[in-house]
């Protein structure tokens, strides 16, 4: 199980650079100069905090009880959007010049992040599994 969680790891940590590193790009060249004025790390350090603790519940169920993981990996997604949109909540209730620049890039790394966990749980889904 060890394994499976640093592979899930570095997955995540990988994908989220990679999406940092095209971020940061779209941000110097594509995006309008307001875009910048958003402390973005708040967004990336919210996404990996809840990817990585969700890998770890996910792998834990499985080890348990391998027949819940799809009720498991459904409400991990569930809870993970509405735990987005509490993330979210402060900003969309102020209303400034920077909450859709914010929300918009909320988004655009929540989906693509999104799919690269649902390879990952995909993954783990079809690993087999080890015995205790």
């Amino acid at each position: 199980m060890i394994k499976q969680i640093k592979s899930a790891y570095v997955t995540i940590i990988s994908a989220l650079l990679f999406l940092g590193g095209i971020h940061i790009l779209l941000l110097s060249y594509v995006l309008p100069e307001y875009y910048t004025d958003i402390s973005l790390i708040y967004i990336y350090i919210f996404l990996l905090v809840t990817s990585l603790l969700g890998i770890l519940g996910i792998l834990k169920v499985r080890q348990h009880n391998k027949e819940l993981l799809p009720q498991v990996l459904l409400a991990y997604t569930v809870i993970k959007f509405l735990a987005s949109l509490v993330f979210l909540l402060p900003d969309l209730l102020d209303k400034t010049d920077f909450t859709k620049p914010y929300v918009y890039q909320f988004f655009a790394i929540f989906f693509p992040l999104l799919i690269i966990e649902s390879v990952v749980f995909m993954g783990i889904l079809n690993s087999p599994s080890e015995e205790k």
